[in-house]
């Protein structure tokens, strides 16, 4: 199985996603599809199950204090329903570093329709989340969200790119206290706070 095929393969399951909630299909069509998609399942479920880790040895490397910066493209995980290009029910979020600061750009399709034309602010949310969450892997640490406030400021718009930023306000021991802004152009569309909490790297490796 290549990391090529399932990119390929999700990107255009994500396309049609959005079609499918934007287009008027026929009976016919629906029909159609859903004798297809249940073959699908059948054969999908006759698969392996496959095993979502952190990458051991970067974990290990942290333990020792021995890790490397964190890189300006993190790959974070391609099932990521945020930023994995690997999900097929995601958003596909470019993210990537500048300095200190955490960023994410991301496009709101159909899918992710709330109110009529405006995004759909859980999905922001999520946006938040998922980039505010790359601040402890700057410092060397893995975090779980403890809290996160949201202030809605204006329409998250569709079909055009929206850009969040994050940074670390300051860390007292465990917990990382993380602001972030999701900007639409010049427009301020969110901003938030956030708690998150380090837990040990070992809870990360796999069981052996």
């Amino acid at each position: 199985m290549s990391v090529e095929s399932r990119r390929d393969a999700a990107t255009l399951l994500r396309r049609f996603n959005h079609l499918f909630v934007g287009r008027n299909l026929t009976d016919d069509d629906l029909v159609e599809l859903a004798d297809v998609i249940a073959e699908w399942v059948v054969r999908a479920e006759s698969r392996p199950e496959r095993v979502r880790e952190f990458p051991s040895e970067r974990i290990r490397a942290w333990q020792e204090g021995a890790a490397p910066a964190e890189p300006a493209r993190p790959s974070g995980f391609p099932d990521s329903v945020v930023t994995g290009d690997s999900n097929p029910m995601g958003l596909a979020a470019r993210q990537w570093n500048e300095g200190e600061t955490a960023y994410a750009e991301a496009v709101f399709d159909r899918a992710f329709e709330g109110a009529p034309g405006r995004g759909h602010g859980g999905v922001l949310a999520a946006l938040f989340d998922e980039t505010m969450g790359r601040i402890p892997a700057m410092y060397g640490s893995l975090a779980f969200t403890g809290r996160l406030d949201i202030s809605y400021r204006a329409p998250t718009p569709m079909y055009s790119p929206i850009l969040a930023k994050a940074w670390c306000a300051r860390r007292e021991g465990r917990k990382f206290h993380i602001h972030a802004e999701i900007h639409d152009g010049e427009t301020l569309v969110a901003e938030a706070t956030a708690l998150f909490i380090a837990v040990d790297l070992s809870r990360f490796l796999p069981s052996t």
